[in-house]
């Protein structure tokens, strides 16, 4: 009579995979380009003139810049 398999156990992946950290560094890359593209201006700049010189899709540099004004790296001088 056939049984039924049982599935295997595979190890949970710890928060300090390798994953983990690759994303948080590419994520704070991505928030060190912001700050240095914004650090060359002599004026303020839209999310579409960061996303622009930095290369990054116009919702990544939102969500960034929103998290670095919240945290005062920016400031938001519309």
């Amino acid at each position: 009579m056939p049984t039924k398999r049982q599935k295997q156990s595979r190890p949970k992946a710890s928060s300090n995979s390798r994953g983990d950290t690759d994303a948080l560094g590419g994520a704070l890359n991505r928030g060190l380009s912001i700050l240095k593209v914004i650090e060359r201006s002599k004026r303020p700049m839209s999310n579409q003139a960061i996303a622009e010189a930095t290369g990054l899709p116009r919702p990544t540099v939102s969500r960034l810049t929103s998290i670095l004004i919240a945290q005062g790296y920016l400031s938001n001088d519309s």
